[in-house]
């Protein structure tokens, strides 16, 4: 959270406070109080309220726009919905919430409330409507939302739907189409910085990194002054691989996109530490990035910050992930916490939806928590099926198995291990000469030959 936010969150919660307090008339004065003057405190009870209600919104909006969903969500939950013309604000701020999680479901399901049907609030929900439409495939109904809403919020774009109609082009691949992809649209584009940066993100979106780089120089030296297309021209010079000038561009700029442009810097360089401390940081202003996400959870991993990890993989709510990977991943994330009670139950739950035939990494997790646990029984049977794949250790588990009584509880003996001096690492990687095996005769191969040669006879009665 900026600390602009959380001056703004003390500004809100003070001011309440002491307009509470001040509303605040114990029941000996109501007796003193005339009609007009109860009517009176009712009117200013009912203002503060529309008041909070309205910062309350105000804060949310700001939060939404950070991507932090879940401030957003609190402040929205503080509006009084009971009598509130706000509602519909409200139930709009939260289809954004979910399309922002990646619950498109959840967000077709608000939009299609019948508030919502209303020309004054479809106008407002259209654009959200079909960008949560073209996840799936482009047909009639796209088509049809698509036209409606251009038509009625055309009057409130200042660049003529340059966004819309450029992403209708990427669906429908029109891509000849799409504005700003020919040198004819650049001398039009250029004389306004909102479509600046539509252009940048449309050539860094099709992979147009040489479309850019020859006009990039005919900008405005003015264009250079909004920090957001600073960020967008910091990305273009970061897939140039000109990572000294995306850094530049990048520099005073905290958005997410900057944290993660710079950790991903730092992690080219293998510098862990500082690369898992920026996203962390666009985590923080954007709570579900999945950029930061993807990297900060295996370095987290890699810098054995268990705790940190398993509360990344929590905010992994994307539905294109595949859950079952995600419940292995937050598994062994459980097991290197020592938590291997809660590891047994969600590979047990893991093993029942695999039908018993669950990858190999998950019967190895399975192995090592039941020798943790000192379950033999399970240890036997999970290290069987990752043996017969081929795993050796789990082959060598067997071995033990055979050997000693609960090798659980083996491994946990603090007794001194006796083992001779010559028998290490070194002593094993030694190139050994073969010597055949000297083997003990007991009956030599000429008395079966000779017993072979005899004729048998077999006496019958």
């Amino acid at each position: 959270m900026k600390s602009g936010a959380y001056g703004l969150l003390f500004l809100f919660i003070t001011v309440g406070f002491f307009q509470n307090l001040g509303a605040t008339v114990s029941n000996d004065e109501w007796s003193n109080f005339s009609k007009n003057q109860i009517e009176e405190i009712n009117q200013k009870t009912l203002l503060e309220q529309k008041t909070n209600d309205l910062e309350s919104l105000i804060l949310a909006k700001k939060f939404l726009v950070n991507g932090d969903t879940e401030w957003a969500r609190y402040f929205l939950n503080k509006v009084n919905t009971n009598e509130s013309d706000l509602n519909v604000v409200i139930k709009r701020y939260k289809a954004w919430i979910s399309f922002i999680e990646g619950k498109y479901e959840e967000t077709e399901e608000m939009l299609n409330s019948r508030e919502f049907s209303e020309v004054e609030n479809f106008k407002e929900v259209c654009l959200l409507k079909i960008l949560t439409k073209m996840i799936g495939p482009y047909n009639k109904e796209l088509a049809q939302e698509l036209s409606y809403c251009s038509i009625i919020t055309r009057l409130y774009s200042n660049n003529e739907q340059y966004w819309l109609e450029n992403l209708t082009k990427l669906k429908t691949k029109k891509f000849g189409q799409i504005k700003g992809m020919n040198t004819s649209d650049i001398q039009y584009i250029i004389s306004d910085q909102q479509l600046v940066r539509i252009w940048l993100k449309t050539g860094l979106f099709m992979n147009r990194e040489d479309l850019i780089e020859k006009h990039l120089k005919s900008l405005p030296s003015s264009i250079y002054r909004s920090k957001r297309t600073r960020e967008l021209i910091g990305f273009y010079h970061y897939r140039k691989g000109e990572f000294d000038k995306a850094k530049d561009f990048v520099e005073d700029i905290d958005t997410p996109n900057a944290e993660n442009i710079r950790g991903n810097i730092n992690l080219k360089d293998k510098k862990y530490e500082l690369a898992f401390g920026h996203f962390k940081l666009a985590l923080n202003k954007k709570a579900n990035s999945l950029n930061a996400l993807e990297r900060a959870i295996p370095l987290a991993w890699i810098l054995e910050q268990w705790k940190d990890g398993l509360e990344l993989i929590g905010r992994l709510v994307d539905e294109s992930i595949d859950v079952q990977k995600k419940d292995a991943l937050e598994s062994a994330f459980h097991i290197r916490m020592s938590n291997f009670d809660l590891a047994e139950r969600k590979l047990r739950i893991l093993d029942a939806e695999y039908q018993g035939q669950p990858p190999l990494e998950v019967d190895i997790m399975r192995s090592y928590v039941a020798l943790r646990n000192n379950d033999p029984k399970t240890l036997y049977l999970t290290s069987k099926n990752a043996c017969r794949r081929y795993d050796g250790l789990s082959c060598w588990i067997q071995n033990q198995l055979i050997i000693w009584e609960n090798i659980g509880k083996t491994i946990e003996r603090d007794e001194e291990i006796q083992a001779g001096n010559t028998f290490d690492l070194e002593n094993i990687k030694k190139f050994v000469t073969p010597e055949p095996m000297q083997e003990s005769i007991y009956i030599d191969q000429k008395d079966i030959e000779e017993l072979d040669s005899q004729l048998v006879k077999i006496k019958t009665n």
